[in-house]
């Protein structure tokens, strides 16, 4: 029987968000990974190289296609309608976003994901120009992130 490398290594990718959403970056480990999926443990490390790659090719992915077709304060509307389809779809999301915030000094793969937030945040600053020009590296990654630009908690 030929080996279905596509269907393992999503597999594998599934496992992990379970696992990384259930238990955190830290709870997440790799034998619970490779049960979950039916597979080997080794083969999180062939396919993804270690637990930070399987949250990274998630996270990275989360705003991927979403396109703001709109300006001014609609912008805001639609990109949270957008976001809140994916999360629908992916109900992990909002769980992964929150444990990267809590675990890790800095979000995952920051410099792939800074290019996809800046598109929403363009248009959020030109909705609202008092935003914060930073807000690229955190706005659509970091939930802790929003709420402390809003003044309302700390991490």
């Amino acid at each position: 029987m030929a080996w279905d490398t596509e269907a393992t290594r999503q597999k594998l990718l599934d496992a992990g968000v379970r696992q990384f959403a259930a238990h955190g970056f830290a709870g997440a480990r790799m034998d619970a990974i490779g049960r979950d999926a039916g597979v080997n443990k080794e083969r999180v490390y062939k396919y993804f190289g270690g637990q930070a790659a399987v949250l990274t090719y998630e996270l990275t992915g989360l705003l991927e296609g979403i396109d703001i077709t709109r300006v001014g304060a609609e912008v805001v509307g639609e990109f949270t309608a957008a976001l809140f389809d994916r999360y629908r779809a992916r109900p992990e999301l909002p769980r992964l976003l929150a444990w990267e915030s809590l675990e890790l000094d800095q979000a995952v793969a920051l410099e792939r994901r800074r290019p996809i937030c800046a598109g929403p945040v363009e248009c959020f600053q030109t909705a609202g120009p008092g935003l914060d020009r930073r807000a690229p590296s955190t706005c659509c990654s970091r939930p802790s992130h929003w709420s402390r630009r809003a003044g309302r908690w700390e991490r």
